[in-house]
């Protein structure tokens, strides 16, 4: 498969399927609030701001993890013989 296809077909996938699942848990949530513009727009800077830490603290901790060498080059080796 070509890999601009293959990106393209992931990218919807996981667009239709986040945005199911986000309707159903958030949707929920949002119709439980009466639609109150501030109440709504604090709940969703809430959300905003609990995304960006959890983010930022794991980016954190995936930047101190460090393959070994031999498996650090095995995975380069490989990125292109998909």
């Amino acid at each position: 498969m070509e890999p601009v296809a293959l990106f393209v077909s992931g990218t919807a996938a996981g667009l239709v399927a986040g945005t199911a699942s986000c309707t159903a848990v958030q949707g929920g949530l949002l119709f439980g609030l009466q639609g109150t513009p501030r109440v709504v727009a604090r709940f969703l800077a809430g959300r905003l701001a609990s995304y960006v830490t959890a983010g930022a603290v794991l980016g954190a901790l995936g930047s101190m993890v460090r393959l070994p060498r031999r498996s650090e080059r095995a995975c380069w080796s490989r990125r292109g013989s998909w």
